[in-house]
């Protein structure tokens, strides 16, 4: 499956998120992100999971060192360039803002743009509940 870009996402291997939360199960991520009041902005396929429709750069940040606070490895450096880690954001228009090595990406004219991991089928497109 694959998860719809909306605006800027904030994307991560849900077996990246099952370490940094050190939760027991998925669920409790979700219950994370409720209790955060943000679970209208997560939505996930079997892989993936998106914080997404963000507009705002500053609003990319602050998840970003959200993630960083729970453990997340966000950057890392090789050859002096800067690659995504754990999580990738991505923007609906122009892709991931840094190359990241596990996701492959769709944009195309029409504004349609998702993200799946690399390795798996693209399958259908899971779009956020507010969508639905």
């Amino acid at each position: 499956m694959a998860i719809q870009i909306i605006y800027y996402n904030i994307i991560a291997p849900i077996n990246k998120l099952d370490k940094c939360f050190g939760l027991n199960n998925f669920d409790d991520i979700l219950d994370y992100f409720a209790k955060q009041n943000k679970i209208k902005s997560v939505w996930y396929d079997d892989n993936l999971l998106t914080i997404g429709g963000m507009m705002s750069p500053a609003d990319v940040e602050q998840e970003i060192t959200a993630f960083e606070q729970l453990g997340l490895n966000t950057t890392r450096e090789k050859d002096g360039k800067k690659f995504w880690d754990d999580l990738c954001v991505v923007d609906f228009i122009d892709g991931a803002t840094l190359p990241c090595s596990w996701i492959k990406i769709h944009s195309d004219p029409y504004g349609i743009s998702y993200a799946w991991l690399k390795g798996k089928d693209k399958g259908a497109i899971v779009k956020p509940n507010t969508l639905k």
